[in-house]
């Protein structure tokens, strides 16, 4: 149960980690850091922005409890499989065999971008 939560876009002074991509936040870069307790823990954490709005979507659409890779399978399977750029689209069975990961993908990442800017 959530028993606080803040969330702030931010522009990174120093590198951060994305909890989600794992990938570098590099200084200058706009990123989003959430804080708040869950279940009695504590949480600080740092994601790029079209990861932070990755997970906003899957809690909008699935669930307010989530792991990373649920978010990543959600994200291939909602957008992946309809994307006539990715070399099997016809028949992709799992997000781990796209030759990319999902926080990758610049076009998964225009999407999610153009989505933060409305």
């Amino acid at each position: 149960m959530m028993e606080f939560y803040d969330e702030r876009s931010l522009t990174a002074k120093k590198q951060h980690t994305c909890e989600l991509c794992g990938q570098e936040i590099k200084p200058g870069e706009r990123y989003f850091r959430e804080t708040g307790k869950w279940c009695g823990e504590f949480f600080s954490r740092a994601l790029h922005e079209h990861c932070h709005f990755m997970e906003v979507e899957y809690c909008a659409e699935v669930d307010n409890e989530f792991t990373w890779t649920e978010i990543m399978e959600y994200v291939a399977d909602v957008y992946c499989r309809k994307c006539p750029h990715h070399p099997s689209h016809d028949d992709l069975p799992d997000w781990t065999d796209c030759n990319r990961i999902v926080t990758d993908c610049p076009r998964i990442k225009e999407l999610f971008m153009e989505r933060a800017a409305t």
